[in-house]
């Protein structure tokens, strides 16, 4: 993704991540989709609530967040001009009290192109560490 346009504007200057600013993307305008649960489109001016921002709207990546019960998944893609992904994602709870969470996603990406002498070779990798403390943790009372 080289840049979003939402209403005409450009947004790259008010990409989220999980709700915070994204620096990373506005400078590289890459984000990979393996590490990505959702994607929220704000439109319209964005200014009331994060106190700057286009005219278009903000796009707000959610991350992947470590799950309690095992999930496991395995990913091959092939296309053309020697066009190779894989990509894992794992998450489960590594204690019985389900109180430590890790999550682990990660892809290999290598493509050509019909342009003779052009390689492009892309990685991923997101580890995440989850831990309740208590109970009482995520509660609002």
């Amino acid at each position: 993704m080289t840049g979003t346009t939402i209403r005409g504007f450009d947004s790259r200057g008010n990409v989220l991540t999980d709700g915070l600013q994204n620096g990373t993307y506005y400078v590289t305008g890459f984000f990979d989709a393996a590490g990505i649960e959702q994607i929220e489109v704000l439109k319209g001016p964005a200014s009331v609530l994060y106190g700057q921002g286009s005219l278009g709207g903000s796009v707000n990546f959610i991350t992947k967040k470590p799950l309690s019960d095992p999930f496991y998944e395995v990913e091959a893609t092939a296309g053309s001009f020697n066009f190779y992904r894989g990509a894992v994602d794992f998450s489960g709870p590594l204690n019985s009290n389900k109180t430590v969470l890790y999550r682990l996603n990660a892809a290999a990406q290598t493509t050509g192109s019909f342009i003779d002498s052009y390689d492009a070779e892309q990685y991923f990798v997101a580890p995440a560490l989850s831990w309740q403390l208590s109970d009482a943790c995520g509660e609002l009372r």
